[in-house]
């Protein structure tokens, strides 16, 4: 299962309409705090947040490299911040295909707003709303989706330029994520399964 927002553990209202959702006791959760304009800052406040929702801060690791997945998670999370910030530190890192097994493997993926992105095949569409101050110049994501996720759909809408700039692209639809919105996202054998809250 995916499972998208636009803001991270920190918010009250994503915690909220995660409660009773996301099993905590005694699940692993993997961070990846890339996207944060301070890393170890992001890190350090992502972990209170999934303290505060119910996981045990020993079970909350942080991603420093490729290191990291030599054990299996139930949870990587992947905070906002800079959607290029967050893709250039996993090209740099060399984990991009390392995360994809992990999560093709079983492990729920959480992305909040870039980290909702980056589940896309193609980011450069992020362009339209973000600088591309990391100069990226390969922008596939994780594959993980076909859609565009939109995070903070509620201060971005789907315009004529996005939708000259995806060209035949746009036909994979779109994920708009609303600020106080939550997707729930299932493959199934059939396609997929989205369920907003």
């Amino acid at each position: 299962m995916y499972i998208f927002t636009s803001f991270g553990f920190r918010a009250p209202i994503v915690r909220e309409k995660l409660e009773g959702l996301l099993d905590t006791r005694n699940k692993s959760v993997l961070v990846l705090p890339f996207a944060g304009f301070n890393t170890e800052s992001c890190a350090e406040n992502e972990k209170n947040g999934l303290v505060a929702f119910g996981f045990e801060a020993e079970n909350v690791f942080i991603c420093a490299g490729r290191e990291a997945f030599a054990r299996k998670y139930d949870y990587i999370y992947l905070p906002g911040g800079y959607t290029f910030k967050l893709l250039s530190a996993m090209q740099s890192l060399n984990i991009m295909e390392t995360l994809r097994q992990a999560v093709i493997g079983g492990a729920t993926y959480i992305g909040a707003s870039a980290g909702a992105e980056v589940a896309s095949s193609d980011l450069e569409y992020v362009k339209l709303f973000e600088d591309n101050d990391y100069s990226c110049t390969d922008f596939i994501g994780l594959s993980l989706v076909d859609e565009v996720i939109i995070p903070h759909s509620d201060q971005h809408r789907v315009s004529e330029e996005m939708h000259a700039f995806l060209g035949d692209a746009r036909r994979r639809g779109f994920l708009m994520i609303p600020n106080d919105g939550v997707i729930l996202y299932e493959l199934t054998e059939g396609g997929c399964d989205i369920k907003f809250i």
